[in-house]
């Protein structure tokens, strides 16, 4: 029987949940448009509506428009909304809608060419958006005599062979990028004039746009045959459509762009201390020379790396204006946004929890935050520094059921570092009785976990589960040094988990140690494959889009060689002794836990070679090993896969666990 008759939490309950994206404030400031996602298991998809709230004192969002993948505010009284389709031909094109506020009636429409996505609205008053550009199709159609002819043949051939001749050839979630470029574009309010600003071959991964002096700064690269891991910055006058490199591609890992006192700001690093992973300071970037300069060097992160399972779209982590700069940040188990005036960087909003996105107006904050081990919800911040909240999607269900709230771990490792960890009870927990525990691994490792509402967590401690998690060396909120793991894999980091399973064993006696499983995704199924060929302490394992073969995965991972040779500072042609060796393929012949390999066919980051790697070494070698395979899903099949998968792929965890590690007289 649950704690007062409380439901437990369900496997598809995260079909009963609201993902909010997007929040943007009216040009008054009077009102907030935001996106909110619902999973349907009916149609295995997750509908998309433009919601609104008109009243920061008494909220009651409402609906303005269904299938939305994003929105302008034109004025305080409409919006463009985009909608993405295909026509007739079957090309892709996204139709905009001008629609009232007032009533949600449409005042106009128009349609533009590709997977268009906004920007903002330039001086005067026309949209600047970017859109997915195949280079190929573009050339064969503008020498076609008969487009729908040129179109089927084209569609044909993408039924049986596509041609690569660039590099990456893949992205996780785009699929193979060969001749895709995304460009910079404008067109009149009323869809008239659209035009490409940017080059053909000329890639665009962030925008910002100056009013004041009609320039956009671009981030990307203008290639032929290799897309840069690094991104260029440009800047453009969007008079004359004049396009100016400021820095080459090869100088910085770029993360957020924008104008500041005049100038260019961004945040990124050269990484010369700690590669790939060194912590991002902002730097200033003089436009017309090109010189930047550092201006704030505080081992930042810039970006929200707590992770949840209860989010689907994303949203402004980052604000560059005038005088001032509003990002989000990790401090340790948590998200936070700061703001930085050019001399002292300052605290805006540090309560405990995640903020997933934000806008900006006059002092003013909304934003979407995981708070309160709740899903997610709109919040507003007045300029007195009082919050509210603004939406209570959730309030019926965490009233109904039952949520266990984390209990902190914290502990000094080998190296005198405090390692944080957290512990969920099991629901209706009775210290009396003997239970089974689970280790939950975070992806990353460059991410974190904290005290946010976490579904497949939540599911498991309705289950009778323990499920302990923890931010071992690699993980992100906690400094330069500490998350510095590169060349490290399977060494610190493993040591961290290991000692937080032994405190987590005395605080808790109750936790039966021949009942311990052990789970993760990405870096977390690396760190999965890593401890079943390293310790016999778990009686079940399941390992998901993980990394098994380090020499394997430099050649099929869209991260490519930087995911090797910047994570582990070795790599096939630069030490192939050191990459086999914190490889966990090289030690599959010492694993006996029996393993549950979980990986979707579509995952470029992980590909499904390296789960099947360990999964025949393991089958080769004895041990007990199972592999669930998810067609048309990605690396985020966790996180985004559609409902249906979403329900077989933790079913299939949930019945591996109970198999070994619940008593039979427990079992439903």
């Amino acid at each position: 029987m649950f704690e007062n008759a409380k439901k437990p939490v369900g496997i598809a309950d995260f079909a009963k949940f609201h993902f909010l994206s997007s929040p943007a404030f009216s040009p008054d400031g009077q009102k907030v448009a935001f996106l909110r996602k619902q999973a349907s298991i009916e149609e295995n998809n997750y509908p998309c509506d433009l919601m609104l709230v008109d009243s920061f004192e008494t909220p009651a969002p409402r609906s303005l428009a269904s299938g939305v993948s994003g929105f302008l505010w034109r004025d305080d009284a409409t919006i463009f909304a985009f909608i993405r389709g295909k026509n007739s031909l079957g090309e892709s094109e996204t139709t905009v809608r001008i629609l009232r506020v007032s009533d949600a009636a449409e005042q106009g429409r128009f349609t533009l060419r590709g997977n268009a996505n906004p920007v903002c609205l330039d001086r005067d008053g026309a949209i600047l958006y970017t859109a997915l550009r195949d280079l190929d199709v573009d050339r064969r159609l503008a020498k076609a005599e008969d487009r729908a002819a040129m179109l089927s043949e084209i569609e044909k051939e993408r039924d049986h062979f596509i041609i690569v001749d660039e590099y990456p050839f893949w992205i996780n979630g785009e699929g193979v990028i060969n001749k895709l470029r995304v460009s910079l574009n404008r067109c009149g309010a009323d869809g008239t004039n659209d035009r490409q600003l940017t080059p053909e071959t000329f890639h665009v991964e962030d925008v910002a746009y100056d009013p004041a002096t009609n320039r956009a700064l671009l981030a990307g690269a203008d290639y032929d045959i290799i897309r840069p891991y690094r991104a260029g910055l440009f800047v453009m006058d969007c008079s004359t459509g004049e396009l100016r490199c400021l820095v080459n591609p090869t100088e910085f890992k770029i993360e957020h762009i924008g104008f500041f006192r005049g100038q260019g700001i961004f945040a990124g690093t050269r990484g010369e201390h700690h590669g790939v992973v060194q912590c991002r300071e902002l730097f200033e970037l003089d436009l017309v020379t090109g010189q930047t300069r550092s201006i704030l060097s505080k081992e930042l992160s810039v970006r929200n790396p707590v992770c949840s399972d209860c989010r689907n779209g994303g949203g402004r982590e980052w604000l560059a204006r005038e005088n001032e700069v509003y990002f989000l940040s990790g401090i340790q188990d948590h998200s936070h946004l700061l703001r930085f005036d050019g001399e002292e960087l300052s605290s805006v909003i540090t309560r405990d929890g995640s903020i997933d996105a934000f806008a900006w107006n006059n002092g003013r904050v909304a934003f979407v935050a995981l708070y309160d081990m709740r899903p997610q919800e709109l919040y507003f911040r007045d300029t007195d520094g009082s919050i509210r909240q603004l939406t209570h999607f959730h309030d019926d269900y965490c009233k109904q059921h039952a949520i266990v709230f984390p209990k902190r771990l914290f502990f000094r490792d080998s190296n005198g570092d405090e390692v944080h960890g957290f512990i969920l009870e099991p629901v209706d927990y009775d210290p009396s009785k003997s239970y089974p525990m689970i280790l939950d691994i975070h992806g990353g490792p460059r991410l974190s976990y904290g005290e946010v509402f976490y579904h497949e967590m939540q599911y498991f401690t309705s289950r009778g589960y323990f499920v302990v998690f923890a931010n071992p060396h690699g993980s992100d909120g906690f400094g330069e040094e500490f998350g510095y793991l590169c060349g490290k894999f399977g060494t610190i980091d493993y040591d961290n988990l290991m000692q937080f399973v032994d405190l987590v064993l005395e605080r808790y006696p109750q936790i039966d140690s021949k009942r311990m499983g052990v789970m993760g995704g990405s870096y977390g199924g690396f760190m999965t494959n890593w401890i079943i060929t390293h310790t016999d302490r778990f009686q079940a394992a399941v390992s998901q889009r993980s990394i098994s073969n380090w020499i394997s995965l430099e050649g099929t991972s869209d991260f490519g060689p930087t995911l090797s040779e910047g994570q582990q500072n070795a790599g096939t042609f630069r030490d192939l002794e050191k990459t086999w060796w914190h490889s966990p393929l090289k030690y599959a012949q010492n694993a006996v836990t029996p393993t549950l390999f979980i990986q979707s066919m579509e995952d470029f980051r992980c590909p499904v070679s390296e789960a099947m790697q360990m999964y025949t070494a393991l089958k080769l070698h004895g041990a007990t090993a199972r592999m669930c395979l998810f067609y048309n899903e990605n690396h985020d099949l966790s996180r985004t896969g559609r409902p249906k998968s979403r329900i077989k792929r933790l079913q299939e965890i949930s019945d591996w666990m109970d198999r070994y590690l619940m008593p039979e007289e427990s079992k439903a």
